[in-house]
Order: C-alpha cells, then structure tokens, then sequence
C-alpha cells in the first residue's frame, strides 16, 4: 500500500510496515537463536519466502521517500537481509533493485495519472 496511497494515507501505511518490520524482527530473533536465518545457520523454505522483502524494500523505500531503518532498529532482519544477499544460492538470481524500483514508480505514475 505504501506504493500506491499519498499524504497521511501513505503515512498511516509507512507507520503500520514499520511496525510490521518490528513484529518481524522480534520474531526472527526468538526463532534463529541469534544466527542469520530464520531456521539457524542454514537458508530455508520461510528464508525464501520473504525473499520480496529483499527485493521490494528499495522500491517501497523510494516510492514513499522514506529509510526503513533496518541497521537501526532491526537488527536481526538488518543481518538476515545480509546473509541472504550474500548467500551463493540466492544472491545471482536476485532480481536488480534498481529495475525493481523503475517498475514500481512506473506504476505508480501510471495508477495516479
């Protein structure tokens, strides 16, 4: 939503991601035991399913002029997005960033016009 809504909606959505993020983050500390993925030391079916927050955070990050503090206040997804782009499994099929977030803002220029 944050990609598509301006002003306080677009706020209220950034507000509620945020929070979504800190949800997340606590989650994925009880679970890994301190280590990089969600299932311990190695890469795992629940690692790959958030793979979209990987790609699509530089994305929501533009769209909606805002830093999702990730280094800041989420420590363990901060080191989870870490291993995980540099994992050798998943790091060359990553989609590019920069594409991903061309495409977003396209959209979004087109839905708003």
């Amino acid at each position: 939503q944050v990609l598509l809504l301006q002003g306080e909606a677009q706020k209220a959505a950034i507000q509620n991601a945020l929070a979504s993020f800190e949800t997340l983050d606590q989650a994925l500390g009880k679970v890994s035991g301190g280590l990089p993925y969600f299932g311990g030391e190695n890469l795992g079916f629940v690692d790959l399913m958030f793979a979209p927050l990987v790609c699509w955070s530089p994305a929501i990050e533009a769209a909606g002029e805002f830093k999702i503090p990730f280094e800041d206040k989420y420590p363990h997804l901060h080191a989870w997005l870490h291993a995980f782009n540099q994992s050798p499994v998943v790091a060359p099929v990553l989609p590019n960033p920069e594409k991903i977030t061309d495409f977003a803002i396209n959209v979004i220029r087109k839905s708003v016009m």
